[in-house]
């Protein structure tokens, strides 16, 4: 069946969860939707540069949020000129579920288990939305650190360079929590927010020091289900073009015959959907033991000139025809948001 990406700002953004509301039931009525509309594994993101729970080794969006505050507040000034009002209803939500004692994703979790969905954590391994602007509060502490950067300029001049143990261990962290704290069925690590990993020129360096690592996300992966007593798969989420992959360092043809990895999912990002990725390709290089999907992105952009909207019904059913036809087991939605 299909596996449904849930971003983690999109609920809190358009739910305005205050003390009024029963968070719990708000948020499976919410993912109930999603249920009835036929998803069969729910990708829960709950990250980007913070995450959207009260995390024991991060910094949670609302960290440094008084909800009492003026907009001359600093950490509501710091937003600048975008949607102030928005970007408070989202912390406010997501702070007011942690005040009435629901674990966000413990409880999409447990919603799913009741559905018959099957519930994955999705991690972003690298977001760099607002790096315009190091004094947005959507940053966590160490993005702000100018040596910890890839550089190149750029919209991913600013993204973590892995090359640094220290970011490594930034998200290994992350990976040890998120199993440890929730029960699900797998956990997906999305390159493709962001897939610029390391510094310009150093990316087939950098390669080995990925495959290192994923070897070792992969052992915690292995671990957690033999505690948990049930399978715990491992996805990663890659360019819809193996030679792009590979040209950034995301060896996971590599990770497949090491037997590290359960699902890869080929995508493009985020500008348009594509009707023609190499899916066989992907096939070739990983195998027939891992899974395969292929993703669909929610704009269409037929060129690069052209302005993208958003995919028709028949549009995303064509994509979805073209993936499955070309050799992949499933058909992955990401950006597809209720509203």
């Amino acid at each position: 069946g299909p596996l449904f990406n849930q971003d983690c700002t999109d609920y809190f953004y358009t739910n305005y969860v205050t003390d009024a509301v029963d968070a719990g039931a708000d948020i499976d009525a919410y993912f109930d939707v999603l249920a009835d509309a036929g998803v069969k594994v729910l990708l829960i993101n709950t990250n980007a540069r913070k995450t959207n729970y009260k995390s024991a080794v991060w910094e949670s969006f609302w960290d440094g949020y008084d909800p009492q505050a003026g907009d001359d507040h600093p950490f509501v000034k710091s937003l600048g000129s975008g949607d102030t009002a928005g970007y408070r209803r989202m912390i406010h939500s997501m702070m007011e579920i942690d005040r009435q004692g629901v674990d966000y994703p413990a409880r999409v979790i447990a919603r799913c288990r009741k559905r018959g969905v099957s519930p994955w954590i999705s991690l972003r391994m690298n977001d760099v939305h607002f790096n315009d602007d190091l004094n947005h509060p959507f940053h966590g502490a160490l993005w702000r650190e100018e040596k910890y950067h890839r550089g190149g300029g750029g919209y991913y001049g600013r993204g973590l360079d892995y090359a640094h143990q220290e970011v490594r261990d930034l998200y290994r962290a992350l990976i040890v929590e998120s199993l440890e704290r929730y029960d699900m069925d797998g956990l997906e690590l999305d390159f493709m927010r962001e897939p610029y990993l390391f510094r310009p020129g150093a990316e087939q360096e950098g390669r080995a020091i990925l495959t290192q690592w994923i070897r070792e996300m992969s052992a915690l992966v292995r671990d957690a289900a033999e505690k948990r007593g049930h399978p715990i798969l491992l996805g990663v989420r890659m360019p819809s073009h193996v030679e792009v992959a590979l040209s950034w360092g995301l060896d996971a043809p590599a990770w497949a015959r090491e037997g590290l990895i359960d699902l890869v999912v080929a995508t493009p990002r985020w500008a348009t959907l594509e009707y023609d990725m190499p899916l066989g390709e992907w096939r070739k290089r990983v195998g027939d033991r891992v899974a395969l999907a292929g993703g669909l992105e929610v704009l269409y952009r037929p060129h690069p000139a052209v302005k993208g909207r958003f995919v028709t019904r028949e549009e995303a059913v064509g994509a979805a025809v073209a993936v499955l036809s070309g050799g992949a087991d499933s058909v992955y939605l990401f950006n597809y948001f209720q509203h």
